[in-house]
């Protein structure tokens, strides 16, 4: 709780560095942060989508932006996206998933694997001041690919 607390400190947060992993029994936790400030938000959109997904949701949430995609059989593709100046945490059960690192776009990325179809898949990484998230039913390959077809609007 202290950490917790400890990172709303300018000169602290900049010396934890740009990712922090914390591994729990339970859980692990990713914390992202950039060493610029993002003085204004980049929309952004994906140049990939598996056949059928649509756009079906869109939510700015204060300096978030969460976009759900859908298919005919009802799958959900979500891609949730904010400027890295705001501290970013985001917990990954570790009893249901396997979790891989590896590049996106010369990017470190956090691939999420689910060890059964009940989860998600995801993948998650930094890029031009921002944390991006996508998770869904579909393989970790395919989320790669969705998040490599990034584009900034």
């Amino acid at each position: 709780m202290l950490f917790g607390t400890l990172l709303f400190n300018t000169e602290v947060r900049a010396a934890v560095g740009k990712v922090l992993v914390e591994w729990y029994e339970k859980f692990t936790s990713f914390t992202f942060r950039d060493d610029g400030i993002i003085v204004e938000k980049k929309e952004w959109t994906l140049g990939y989508l598996p056949e059928g997904y649509v756009q079906e949701n869109y939510e700015v949430l204060g300096r978030i932006t969460s976009i759900e995609f859908t298919n005919n059989q009802g799958e959900k593709i979500r891609f949730t996206y904010g400027p890295e100046e705001s501290i970013t945490n985001i917990s990954v059960d570790n009893e249901n998933h396997e979790i891989d690192s590896n590049t996106i776009l010369d990017n470190e990325a956090f691939f999420i694997n689910a060890v059964n179809d009940k989860f998600d898949n995801g993948v998650i990484w930094n890029m031009d001041g921002h944390t991006f998230d996508l998770w869904g039913k579909i393989s970790v390959d395919e989320l790669k690919k969705i998040a490599e077809s990034i584009l900034e609007k």
